[in-house]
């Protein structure tokens, strides 16, 4: 009897062991498509720059800074100063009525070079998709980009998977939206060809 619990005795230190050379084995290898933990360190309180812009922006396009507030950059101390804000030789520079003639320069659209300061493994991942190509071909033009836009749109909004022929009625929503949820159905760009105003008709 004693010989069979020295035994069962060993067995299960030996399970234990092995318990623990695996889980150490599994903590060193690492999935390199999973970031490392990130520290946000959040400073409350906003700039009197980032103030003012709010501040005016609340009475211009109150949609908009209310999207913000509602939404997670808002949540997390982030202001539009801390991504909007550009150099004065950026291609894509323009001043809003707010601080024209100062020099703090803007721009409506945020670059993933911006975004990349704090999410890098994010951006790093958008560039590889389908979704980045997007922005730097004609989308919509078979002929130049094989409708890519379309294309995604049939297959991701689900029309594809109902039997919706592509351009068929049922499948314009996406077409529609996707762009006019950001552009509106008009958009008219500015004198110095780079800051436009979106409105929606």
């Amino acid at each position: 009897m004693r010989h069979y619990s020295s035994r069962i005795s060993i067995i299960c230190l030996a399970v234990l062991f092995g318990g623990v050379l695996a889980g150490t084995s599994a903590a060193e290898t690492k999935d390199p498509n999973i970031a490392d933990k990130k520290e946000l360190v959040i400073k409350r309180g906003y700039s009197e720059e980032a103030a003012n812009c709010i501040e005016c922006h609340a009475k211009e396009t109150p949609g908009i800074i209310e999207s913000w507030k509602l939404g997670k950059m808002g949540h997390a101390g982030v202001s539009c100063y801390d991504c909007h804000v550009v150099e004065k030789k950026s291609s894509m520079a323009s001043q809003c009525k707010g601080i024209k003639g100062t020099r703090t320069f803007i721009s409506p659209m945020v670059s993933s070079k911006t975004c990349s300061r704090c999410h890098p493994v994010e951006v790093e991942q958008f560039l590889k998709s389908g979704h980045a190509d997007l922005s730097r071909k004609a989308v919509y033009d078979t002929e130049k980009a094989g409708g890519v836009l379309v294309k995604l749109q049939w297959y991701n909004e689900g029309a594809a998977f109902m039997g919706n022929e592509k351009g068929s009625p049922s499948n314009t929503a996406p077409q529609t939206s996707g762009c006019q949820m950001c552009h509106g159905s008009e958009v008219q760009v500015g004198p110095d060809n780079r800051r436009g105003s979106v409105a929606s008709t």
